[in-house]
């Protein structure tokens, strides 16, 4: 019983504990989710911030250059005369080679309205035609009307390189074309750019147009070869996502992936950078923190139920041995002896039962302490004589009783108690009764047969052993 009330106890301290432990993980988890998402919200816009700072330093001066040469009046010029002697290619190729050289473009050049040729910095490249597929761009631009426009293409003058091309109209006084001026911009150049913050920030950053076709990504294959769309699932908040007025973010669900997906629009690129970040490492970078605060935690607890299990078995040992055990002689009580006696009459045990001759006159004469003294020494010298034989218990005042195991040993035994208590010089004896028990005995009948025999101890001038029965 005592054991099973010991395991409701841990049960329920070890159930509390759970509970709360686990109340205070969903709460944090809850908590700490929502702390992830705006650290990766605010982690991809401020990336956006710094790519969009840094492509558009890289871009925006293209396009000036490129303005700057559109409106140039020896370029304006030179068309005017080409053909002539003062119009000499040379002239051409050396201001084409100074602005390479001085900017560190792999492409500068220019192409002429009237004669369609294409000037490169290293001299005429070729003739441009609406029949040759690669300069097909030219022709879609001039159509456009636009004052400058970026294209990506291979450049065929600089070994077919994937290059950013910022083309520029050259217009004369009465707004008519001249021609086409421009700059190129590596490819790989923007790539590396991009790559240093995917590494640095595990994000993934492109480039699309206002209709979505990637025109700058770290991976060639992509390139005006995929859309955003065909690369993410994000077709049905294509409105948001081509949001000019502002840098939006939307999160979306992906190879069971939570992923936020950060836009903004560059308006002298006409482009959007994308920046995704995938919330799958901070995610899991959690879980394991997590299950370590759960390993630790569990640890406590266990090491919590072990000392509480401790504290309970100590304070019912306690409170058993207080509620079994004399105080004063360390002998077990009434109620203790009377559950062995109990248990072991079928076993027909001897019974005794004794007290202190003459105790009062002790008390009166000696005091309490002294009476106290005599109980605590008689006890122990009865414990010491019984021993493994038998269970000695104190009654009640200077009354103590006891029980034999096996009937052949009681007589000796009880014998050596007498002489062993017994101490003239101080006036201490005692009155010792016997009886021995049989299977059919109530508790009460035993009980009253060495109580019987006590009293004929007393009655026969004390100091002797009696048995009945």
């Amino acid at each position: 019983m005592k054991n099973f009330l010991l395991l409701k106890i841990s049960a329920l301290i070890t159930g509390i504990i759970v509970v709360g432990f686990v109340c205070i993980t969903l709460i944090n988890e809850s908590t700490y989710g929502e702390v992830i998402r705006d650290d990766i919200r605010n982690i991809s816009r401020l990336t956006s911030l710094n790519i969009y700072a840094k492509i558009d330093n890289e871009l925006t001066k293209p396009i000036f250059v490129s303005l700057t040469m559109a409106n140039d009046s020896f370029l304006k010029g030179w068309l005017r005369e080409e053909g002539t002697p003062e119009g000499r290619v040379e002239r051409l190729r050396c201001y084409l080679r100074d602005l390479e050289r001085k900017y560190g473009y792999n492409s500068v050049f220019l192409i002429s309205a009237k004669t369609n040729y294409y000037y490169h910095y290293k001299g005429i490249h070729k003739r441009i035609s609406p029949d040759n597929a690669h300069d097909v761009w030219y022709y879609n631009f001039l159509k456009t009307g636009k004052p400058y426009a970026l294209d990506v293409d291979t450049d065929e003058a600089d070994h077919n390189i994937l290059t950013v091309f910022v083309d520029c109209r050259i217009e004369d006084e009465n707004g008519e074309l001249m021609g086409v001026v421009g700059v190129g911009v590596k490819m790989d150049t923007l790539q590396q750019l991009l790559e240093r913050f995917e590494k640095e920030f595990s994000l993934t950053a492109f480039l699309v147009d206002t209709r979505g076709e990637v025109q700058v990504h770290t991976d060639d294959a992509n390139i005006r070869r995929k859309s955003l769309f065909d690369l993410l699932p994000v077709e049905p908040m294509r409105e948001t996502i081509f949001n000019r007025a502002k840098m939006e973010s939307v999160w979306y669900r992906y190879d069971d992936r939570e992923n936020c997906l950060v836009t903004r629009y560059i308006p002298d690129l006409h482009w959007y950078l994308i920046v995704e970040k995938d919330t799958s490492i901070i995610k899991r970078s959690f879980l394991s923190q997590l299950w370590k605060d759960i390993i630790v935690v569990s640890v406590i607890i266990l090491l919590i139920i072990i000392l509480i299990a401790m504290i309970i078995v100590r304070y019912n040992r306690r409170m058993t041995r207080l509620a079994t055990t004399d105080d004063l002689t360390g002998l077990i009580n009434r109620e203790r002896f009377n559950a062995i006696l109990n248990r072991k009459k079928g076993e027909s045990p001897v019974v005794f039962m004794f007290d202190v001759d003459n105790f009062k006159s002790i008390n009166d004469t000696h005091g309490h302490l002294r009476g106290n003294e005599v109980l605590a020494d008689v006890a122990r010298k009865a414990r010491d004589i019984v021993g493994d034989a038998g269970t000695v218990a104190r009654w009640g005042g200077d009354e103590f009783i006891g029980l034999i195991d096996r009937d052949a040993d009681a007589e000796a035994l009880l014998s050596g108690l007498l002489s062993a208590i017994r101490d003239r010089e101080n006036g201490i004896t005692i009155s010792l009764g016997a009886t021995r028990t049989r299977p059919d005995d109530t508790l009460d009948a035993i009980l009253m047969r060495a109580d019987d025999a006590m009293y004929a101890s007393k009655s026969g001038g004390r100091d002797r052993l009696t048995f009945v029965g």
